[in-house]
């Protein structure tokens, strides 16, 4: 066995060479063998390299399970056939029996063994709880069959490894894949881990590395980095799937465990979570337990170690790639499609989007594609290259709450200047977090409030969902809203499992939450008279908890800001309010409002408006919509004050405030008459 695998089938040819010439003239039937020629060999000498690989692989799976010679020349024996189908021509001749494509224990006794003793030594190795058996390399058939005469026959898939294929077994296609070493860098909890890492993947020495916190693809990208740091390819398994696999769990976990075994890769078990409240996950422990080699581990929840086993489970909370990585996967990926951003615009996408690297590459093509189809100019990459972010992010959110595109920007904003300033303060948190939480130190002196929530309060109308789009379009972030009123529940424990769902979706999603309508949560905690008030407390207290350990924006909107008990107002970064605007703001209300394609009569005096109509910027945005729609019905119109005024009383009748003729002011109503009669 040492001269090569292909060496190996030609000793094999000549030893069924001399079998033949002992045999001929013997069966009742009489083929012509394709080995009869002694001047033919099936196997000439070939290239050397191919020659070695192909020994390589027989001498791993030696090694992989302690096969004796005799075991590896029983697999030899057993592979001719695959290799070439001359063989089972001369094993049916050599059994007598034309139907015979595999050889027999007792043909494969005679042709290797050269002594009685040494046969009944042999035999040992057909056992069932030897390796060939145990592990599936070979299997034995025809049970009715006394045991000498039972064909030998190799699994077909360690077969086609053998004979150079690299393909996964057919068995496992939709459970694995095979992950090629990467020579991306590790992440950055892994880049302590020792190079005795590489002696633990040598030498088979049982290691478990629960990778844990990540998303699925940030997994995958590391179990491909430590692949590469022991230049080993990577199985990786979705667990999930190999728990519907047909062939049942317990085969498919060692079909795994014995390709991984012949390729000499690492394994890695993918949706561990999804599997961890099933009986599925008890024999995947107790699989991990007799497992041998470096083995990876990927899920969220914490590894909880039991009797079943594996032991010595080293966990590694990798969270999402650092700011470092992501820059410079953005760098790297865009400049596959030629695009050169310049620094600070990488640095805020590293910043406002924490995506793995499949995302980034993905972003970039879908950006670079859509620049290439639009023939966009340069000065358009970076908005497509942001759009394209925002489109990776949010999906799972989405099934829970409402995506806002925001289209607002602060000259749509009226609002007092210290509610302006906290806003852009807001926006500053996320913008230079990175330099202060990393590079300053903070993040290691604070365990939880590295994102930005705040307090919107005001009354209906007053701005606090437009505030909300203004900070989504400066920071170029995907706007969810959350109607708090639909996630309270009057189920104890429901509240909490609903805002679990959201910020487990939003955490990889680097999105703005909007929680509007929070009054229906909020009430003052010394005002506790049962035990209902008290739970809606815990509910509250839950709430904070979620939003100081997000790492995004969280904004929580109200309209009765007295009745949230100051000790929460204290738990939030930010309190911003949204006072009723006074004639001044409403008046720039009305001008901003007013769009410019919007034609506008010569008696629309907004002052006059302002002054007399007490209304939030809601109410007056409505006003104009409705009155647009007046003047559009009437022939070249533009929007006059009769139609404003229209469209006021009908705002006022909504509100349950119908508007009397008499509380119209003489000024707009001659404004009104005037226009008319124009």
């Amino acid at each position: 066995m040492s001269t090569g695998l292909w060496q190996s089938l030609g000793n094999l040819e000549q030893r069924l060479r001399v079998a033949v010439t002992v045999a001929r003239g013997e069966p009742a039937w009489r083929p012509e063998p394709l080995l009869a020629s002694c001047q033919v060999s099936l196997f000439p000498p070939l290239d050397n390299r191919l020659a070695d690989e192909r020994f390589e692989k027989l001498n791993r799976l030696r090694a992989a399970y302690h096969l004796s010679e005799f075991d590896a020349d029983v697999v030899v024996t057993a592979l001719a056939v695959h290799a070439d189908m001359g063989f089972s021509s001369v094993y049916a001749f050599l059994l007598d029996n034309p139907n015979a494509t595999s050889p027999s224990v007792g043909l494969i006794l005679d042709l290797l063994s050269t002594s009685p003793h040494e046969r009944a030594a042999c035999r040992a190795s057909f056992a069932s709880g030897g390796p060939l058996r145990s592990h599936g390399l070979v299997r034995l058939g025809l049970d009715d069959l006394p045991f000498p005469l039972r064909p030998v026959e190799l699994d077909a898939h360690v077969a086609d490894f053998l004979l150079g294929s690299e393909g996964i077994d057919e068995r496992l296609r939709d459970v694995c894949e095979l992950i090629p070493p990467s020579k991306q860098e590790l992440p950055e909890p892994l880049r302590t881990i020792p190079a005795t890492l590489k002696t633990f993947s040598r030498d088979r020495r049982p290691l478990v590395l629960y990778l844990r916190g990540a998303t699925s693809s940030r997994l995958k990208d590391a179990a491909a980095a430590l692949g590469g740091r022991v230049r080993a390819t990577v199985l990786a398994v979705d667990l999930n799937r190999a728990a519907q696999c047909a062939c049942g769990l317990p085969q498919a976990l060692e079909l795994i465990r014995r390709d991984s075994t012949m390729r000499d890769s690492i394994r890695f078990f993918a949706g561990v979570d999804e599997i961890r409240e099933t009986e599925h996950f008890d024999v995947f422990r107790r699989h991990l337990a007799r497992m041998q080699g470096v083995v990876l581990i990927g899920g969220g929840a914490e590894w909880q170690a039991d009797a079943l086993g594996p032991s010595g489970v080293v966990t590694i909370d990798l969270g999402a790639a650092s700011w470092d990585e992501r820059r410079s996967s953005w760098r790297t990926s865009l400049a596959g499609h030629g695009f050169k951003l310049r620094e600070g615009e990488l640095d805020t996408l590293a910043t406002s989007f924490r995506l793995s690297t499949d995302q980034i590459r993905d972003a970039s093509a879908a950006a670079g594609n859509y620049v290439l189809l639009h023939q966009s100019p340069p000065e358009a990459v970076v908005k497509e290259v942001f759009r394209a972010a925002r489109s990776q992010t949010g999906q799972e959110l989405s099934k829970l709450t409402r995506r806002i595109e925001p289209i607002y920007g602060w000259n749509d904003l009226v609002l007092p200047a210290d509610s302006l300033a906290q806003l852009r303060e807001l926006c500053r948190r996320v913008s230079y977090r990175e330099t202060v939480l990393k590079n300053w130190g903070f993040g290691k002196r604070h365990s939880s409030g590295k994102g930005a929530n705040a307090l919107f309060a005001g009354g209906s109308g007053t701005g606090k969902t437009m505030a909300a789009e203004v900070i989504g379009t400066e920071l170029q972030l995907s706007l969810f809203k959350i109607d708090l009123a639909g996630v309270v529940s009057k189920y104890i424990g429901e509240t909490e499992k609903n805002l679990d769902k959201i910020f487990a979706a939003a955490t990889d999603a680097d999105a703005i939450l909007f929680f509007d309508e929070a009054d229906a949560l909020f009430g003052k905690r010394s005002e506790v008279r049962d035990s209902h008030d008290r739970y809606a407390n815990l509910e509250i207290s839950y709430l904070l908890q979620k939003m100081e350990e997000y790492q995004g924006i969280a904004i929580l909107a109200t309209n009765l800001k007295q009745n949230m008990d100051d000790a929460f107002v204290r738990r939030l970064a930010f309190t911003i309010g949204f006072p009723f605007p006074d004639a001044a703001m409403r008046e720039q209300i009305w001008r901003r409002v007013w769009p410019a394609e919007l034609p506008c009569a010569d008696d629309v005096d907004f002052g006059l408006l302002a002054e007399n109509f007490p209304l939030s910027g809601g109410n007056i945005r409505n006003i104009v919509l409705a009155a647009a729609f007046e003047a559009a019905a009437e022939p070249a119109s533009a929007v006059a004050m009769r139609h404003l005024l229209h469209a006021t009383r009908r705002e006022h009748q909504k509100l349950g405030k119908p508007l009397l003729d008499s509380e119209i002011p003489e000024s707009l109503t001659a404004s009104s008459s005037a226009g008319r009669a124009a």
